[in-house]
């Protein structure tokens, strides 16, 4: 389903399930940019954001304090972009890139929060979204909705829809037509690349040592000019009754796409470490 009116589809009162400070705006800012009720949207974000950027190697990747108050600005400089009260904004402050280990403790906070809030609509991510922190926080979504008896509608939203080993490389594209929802974001993509705007710490090069924003101009101007997707189905419904095609590929490509992805990523940050100490010696020498 296409162009559609965001607010005759998403009616009441909205919760979003955010992983990370940016996921929100990245899946979801065309659509609560063009809802007319801003009072009515609420944003959880699950992790501090502490270890986002990290370092180019692998083995350098650690928590950074400093960061935290940092991220948890941007975030409410971006909800105000849009016209979301900050009061709307919940951190959980869990350890950012370890949510698996803290499902449980993240299904019970998100319980009380749905009880509290009532949603109409949740919205988290897709189920076989590639960041596990994103795999924990729909895994405990779909828990908590379940432990508050929630009638809330469940909406799977795509952060990363690009999967090279997929024919077409576009997931949203394989989700069955009757289950899929996507917004045009012609008449808020400004809007939304305000809110993007606000997260410096991911669209610049924030730290001296970082060769690349986190998000690059290239990736802006695609989820800004991109339809922002939906799949809307019973919470738990099995993966051959989601995709139109290719469910018995999307499995194995979901287990080997981010494996490969991981090696693409560490090998050009070691051959970038390798050039600059390669030209470091040069100087000395």
């Amino acid at each position: 389903m296409y162009d559609m009116d965001p607010a005759e589809i998403f009616g009441g009162v909205i919760l979003v399930v955010a992983p990370h400070m940016d996921d929100e705006m990245l899946a979801c800012g065309a659509t609560m940019a063009a809802l007319p009720e801003k009072q009515s949207i609420h944003v959880i974000y699950a992790t501090d954001g502490a270890r986002s950027p990290v370092p180019d190697l692998p083995w350098g990747a650690r928590d950074d304090p400093a960061l935290v108050p940092v991220r948890m600005t941007e975030a409410r400089n971006a909800l105000d972009t849009l016209g979301i009260p900050a009061a709307n904004a919940t951190f959980l402050g869990l350890p950012d890139g370890s949510l698996k280990s803290r499902e449980n403790e993240l299904t019970d906070m998100l319980t009380t929060h749905i009880l509290r809030v009532q949603p109409d609509h949740v919205f988290a991510p897709f189920r076989l979204d590639r960041h596990p922190d994103h795999l924990a926080v729909h895994r405990a979504t779909v828990r908590a909705l379940q432990s508050a008896r929630s009638s809330a509608a469940f909406n799977e939203y795509f952060v990363y829809f690009r999967w090279r080993l997929l024919p077409g490389g576009d997931i949203r594209k394989v989700i069955r037509d009757d289950l899929r929802i996507c917004i045009p974001p012609s008449a808020h993509a400004d809007d939304k690349r305000r809110a993007l705007a606000c997260y410096a710490s991911q669209t610049t090069k924030y730290f001296e040592w970082q060769t690349r924003p986190i998000l690059a101009p290239g990736n802006i101007d695609e989820v800004c000019t991109a339809p922002e997707c939906f799949l809307q189905a019973l919470s738990g419904a099995r993966n051959s009754r989601v995709f139109s095609r290719w469910a018995l590929w999307i499995p194995f490509a979901h287990m080997l796409e981010p494996r490969l992805k991981q090696l693409k990523e560490w090998s050009r940050s070691i051959w970038r470490w390798l050039n600059r100490r390669s030209a470091h010696s040069g100087k000395r020498g």
